[in-house]
C-alpha cells in the first residue's frame, strides 16, 4: 500500500495532472463515470477521454517488479564486446527500447528477460538499464467516448458515423456495449477520408444517433498519430482525469 501511494503522488506530481481534478471511482465504476459526462453534455456532443491514473499506478508496480521481454540480447551483448575489442570507452548505459505493451504476455516475459540478461550481461558493474514504457503506461489507462452523428440501414448491414477521427489511428479498436442482440457494423470517423474507417464487420447492437461508444485502450497511437485534417481540432478533445482501485 505504501508503494502504492508513493506512486500515487509521483502521478498527481507529474506536469499536466498537478494541480488538475481526479474522480475517485468505485469499483468498476468507468462506465457510470462516462455515463454521468454524458448527462451533463446533453447540449454538447463533443468526444472526450477518461484517463485512469489508477491503472498508470497499478502498471507502474507491475513494472517495477519485472521486465518485458527485449530480443536479441545476443546481439547487443556483441555490441558490446565489438567496442571493446576497439578501443572504444566503455559503455555505460543499455537501452532494451520500447513497444511494450500490457497484454498477457507481460507476465512471461518477465523471466526470459531476467535470465537474458544474467547469461549475457553477469558481471557488467555500473551498467544503467533503461526501457522505453510509453506504450505500457498509456495504452490500457484511457478510453474514448465518442457520440454517433450518422447513421445509414443496408438491409442486416448498420454503418455509423462517430464525431471523432481519433479513433481510426488505433491498432484495435473494440467499443463497449451492454446490449444483447447485434448486427454487423461499419464505422467512420467524420474526415470523409477514404481511410477513416473505424470498424469494419463489427458486430454492434442497433445504435441511433446521438448514443455513446465507449472504446477502451486508447492511450497508445491514437491522438499522437493524428491530425487536424478537414479542420478537425485534435487539441480540442478533453481529458477527464479519474481514479479507480485496480486489482
Amino acid at each position: 500500500m505504501g508503494s502504492n501511494h508513493k506512486s500515487l503522488q509521483a502521478i498527481l506530481g507529474a506536469p499536466g495532472v498537478r494541480g488538475k481534478r481526479v474522480t475517485a471511482l468505485s469499483k468498476d465504476g468507468l462506465t457510470d463515470f462516462v455515463l454521468s459526462m454524458i448527462s451533463k453534455k446533453q447540449e454538447l456532443k463533443e468526444p472526450f477521454y477518461v484517463l485512469d491514473l489508477g491503472v498508470v499506478v497499478s502498471l507502474m508496480e507491475k513494472w517495477s517488479r519485472a521486465l518485458p521481454l527485449v530480443r536479441p540480447f545476443y546481439a547487443v551483448k556483441a555490441v558490446f564486446d565489438t567496442a571493446s575489442r576497439l578501443g572504444l570507452p566503455r559503455m555505460h548505459v543499455l537501452n532494451i527500447g520500447g513497444g511494450f505493451t500490457s497484454g498477457p504476455h507481460f507476465d512471461d516475459a518477465t523471466s526470459a528477460i531476467k535470465s537474458s540478461l544474467q547469461a549475457y550481461f553477469p558481471n557488467e558493474h555500473g551498467l544503467t538499464i533503461i526501457g522505453e514504457p510509453g506504450r505500457y503506461f498509456a495504452e490500457s489507462a484511457f478510453t474514448l467516448v465518442t457520440n454517433i452523428i450518422g447513421k445509414r440501414v443496408r438491409s442486416e448491414l448498420r454503418e455509423y458515423w462517430i464525431n471523432d477521427p481519433l479513433a481510426c489511428t488505433s491498432n484495435s479498436v473494440n467499443p463497449t456495449c451492454r446490449r444483447v442482440r447485434t448486427y454487423s457494423s461499419t464505422v467512420f470517423g467524420p474526415t470523409c477520408d477514404a481511410l477513416d474507417t473505424v470498424l469494419t464487420g463489427h458486430q454492434l447492437p442497433e445504435l441511433q444517433v446521438n448514443d455513446w461508444l465507449m472504446f477502451p485502450r486508447m492511450g497508445a497511437y491514437t491522438a499522437a498519430a493524428g491530425s487536424n485534417f478537414n479542420g478537425f481540432n485534435m487539441s480540442a478533445v478533453t481529458t477527464h482525469l479519474v481514479y479507480s482501485n485496480p486489482t
